[in-house]
């Protein structure tokens, strides 16, 4: 019963849902989980986690980027002015381009 109690408590540490320790405990107590099985179970489990990791990070990333601005501007007041005055000169191409992507879109526009 101890070893068995070790053994989900260990599975539960490393990720494992209480479904798939369940699936897996009939061939722990019967001793036909081999090291292989559960290295392939890690695996997978690694693998699933990358997936939810991205998925959280895509969450995150838009709902970072309104915190990130706000924390820039006040902690650089400068920035936005020039930005704004930026805007204010060039239109709306001012605040994504560089000065050569600036040129190409301008010339596109142009029809050149």
């Amino acid at each position: 019963m101890r070893r068995e109690v070790v053994f989900i408590a260990m599975s539960r540490k490393i990720g494992f849902s209480l479904t798939a320790i369940a699936q897996r405990l009939p061939s722990y107590r019967a001793g036909r989980l081999r090291n292989a099985d559960m290295l392939e179970a890690l695996e997978l489990r690694v693998a699933e986690m990358d997936q939810e990791l991205a998925a959280l990070a895509a969450l995150r990333a838009p709902l970072h980027l309104p915190f990130a601005e706000r924390e820039l501007r006040r902690a650089a007041p400068e920035i936005e002015a020039i930005y704004i005055a930026g805007l204010e000169a060039e239109g709306a191409l001012a605040w994504s381009f560089g000065p050569r992507e600036r040129e190409r879109t301008l010339a596109r526009g142009r029809g050149d």
